[in-house]
C-alpha cells in the first residue's frame, strides 16, 4: 500500500513539472537545475516498474549462468527506463537552454540505445553494435561536437577527430564492463555526471551543464530498483547509453585549446574508475590469452574486472560498490580541483591518480594477471 502511495505520489509530481506552471516556479527563483534532476528523478522512479513489467511479459530477462553474478532471472530493460526519462527531461531542460549541438548528441545517442536495446532482447552480433558506436561519433563529428585537445596546426582537427572516435567508443564500452554488480553501474553514473556538472557549470558556459542534471536523475531514480538485490538491470542499452552520455556531454565544455592538458585531464580523472578498469582487463586477458582473435576478444566475458577481484579478495558486494563510489568521488574533487589550476597541476593530479590505481593493482588484486574464474558465492 505504501508503495502504490509513493509511486502515486511521483506520477502527481511528474506532472506538476512537466506543466508549464511547474517549471515557471523553478525559473523565476533561479533553480532550473533543481526543477531538471527532480523530473528526471520520478519519471525514472514512475518508469522503472513499468519496464519491470514489460520484462517479464516479453520475457527480456537476464538469466543466470556460470560467468554471471546473480541466482534468479531480472529484467534486462533498465536502459529503457533510463533512456525515456533522459529524453523528457532533456525536453524539459530546452526551456532553459538546447544548443545546436546536442542535437547530434541526442541523434547519436538513440543510434545506440536502439541497437542495444535490440541486442538485450536478442543478441546481436558485436560488430553491428561497435558499427553502431562508430556511427554515433560520426554523428557528433557533423554536428560539430569532438575534442578539440590539440593545438591549431595542419592536419590537426583530424586527430581530434580521432581521438573522439577512441574516447567515445572506449568510454561506452568502459562502462558497459563496470556493470557487473547490482547499483554500481548507476551509482558511480550519478557520481560522474555531478561531477563533470560541477566542472562544466562553472565553465563559461554554464547552460550545457543541464543535460548532466538530466542523467544524473535518471540514475538517481532507477538506482532505487538497481541496489542490491536488484529488481531490474541496465542491459546492454542502459549501460551503453550511461557511457554514451558520460563520454559525450562533457565534450562540449571541458577541453579547452588554450589549456588543452587540464581540458583532457578532467575527464579522465572523473572517468578514471571504468578507465582503469578497461585497461586492466584488457592487459589480463592479452596476458592470459583469453582471446586470440579481435572477434573473440570483443565477445569475450569473465569474472575477471575491477570489481570481480575485489569479491575475490573476500570484500562484500556493497563493500565492493561503495569503494568505487568514494574512489569515483575522490576523482571527481580531483577534476573540480583542475578548473583552477595549471597544467603542471593537471600532470601531477593525473599523476597521482595513476599512482593510486597501480597500488590498488599491487595491493588489493595480487592476482594480477590472471583470469582465473571466481567462485559465485554471492548473488546479485
Amino acid at each position: 500500500m505504501i508503495k502504490k502511495t509513493l509511486y502515486f505520489i511521483s506520477i502527481l509530481g511528474v506532472i506538476c513539472l512537466l506543466l508549464p506552471s511547474g517549471g515557471a516556479w523553478f525559473f523565476v527563483r533561479n533553480l532550473p537545475g533543481i526543477h531538471i534532476f527532480l523530473l528526471a528523478f520520478l519519471l525514472a522512479v514512475v518508469l522503472t516498474p513499468l519496464a519491470i513489467k514489460a520484462a517479464f511479459k516479453f520475457k527480456i530477462l537476464d538469466r543466470p549462468n556460470k560467468r554471471k553474478m546473480h541466482l534468479k532471472p531480472v529484467p534486462r530493460l533498465g536502459g529503457a527506463a533510463v533512456f525515456t526519462a533522459f529524453l523528457i527531461s532533456t525536453a524539459a531542460a530546452s526551456n532553459y537552454c538546447f544548443s545546436k549541438e546536442f542535437t547530434g548528441i541526442l541523434a547519436g545517442l538513440t543510434l545506440v540505445f536502439i541497437v542495444e536495446l535490440l541486442d538485450d532482447i536478442k543478441s546481436n552480433s558485436v560488430f553491428l553494435r561497435l558499427g553502431a558506436q562508430v556511427g554515433a561519433v560520426i554523428i557528433l563529428i557533423v554536428s560539430g561536437v569532438h575534442i578539440s585537445v590539440f593545438p591549431v596546426f595542419s592536419g590537426s582537427i583530424y586527430l581530434n577527430y580521432l581521438l573522439t572516435f577512441v574516447w567515445v567508443v572506449g568510454i561506452i564500452n568502459a562502462v558497459n564492463y563496470l556493470d557487473g554488480l547490482d547499483g554500481l553501474a548507476a551509482g558511480m553514473g550519478i557520481i560522474s555526471s555531478l561531477s563533470f556538472f560541477a566542472v562544466i557549470y562553472l565553465s563559461v558556459r554554464p547552460e550545457n551543464s543541464y543535460l548532466l542534471l538530466c542523467l544524473a536523475g535518471s540514475c538517481a531514480g532507477f538506482l532505487l530498483f538497481n541496489k542490491h538485490p536488484a529488481r531490474i538491470f541496465l542491459g546492454d542499452s542502459g549501460s551503453s547509453t550511461l557511457g554514451y552520455l558520460l563520454g559525450v556531454l562533457p565534450l562540449v565544455g571541458t577541453w579547452n585549446v588554450n589549456n588543452g592538458l587540464v581540458g583532457f585531464a578532467i575527464p579522465v580523472l572523473v572517468l578514471g574508475v571504468p578507465i582503469f578498469d578497461m585497461l586492466y582487463t584488457t592487459i589480463t586477458r592479452i596476458n592470459s590469452h583469453s582471446a586470440t582473435t579481435l572477434k573473440g576478444f570483443l565477445e569475450f566475458t569473465g569474472k575477471d574486472h575491477f570489481h570481480h577481484r575485489l569479491l575475490q579478495k573476500g570484500f562484500s558486494l556493497n563493500s565492493v560498490v561503495y569503494f568505487i563510489y568514494i574512489l569515483s568521488f575522490v576523482l571527481g574533487i580531483s577534476a573540480l580541483i583542475l578548473t583552477e589550476c595549471t597544467p603542471n597541476d593537471a600532470l601531477l593530479l593525473l599523476g597521482n591518480a595513476v599512482l593510486i590505481f597501480v597500488l590498488i593493482s599491487l595491493r588489493l588484486l595480487p592476482s594480477f594477471g590472471s583470469n582465473e574464474p571466481l567462485k559465485r558465492k554471492v548473488s546479485r
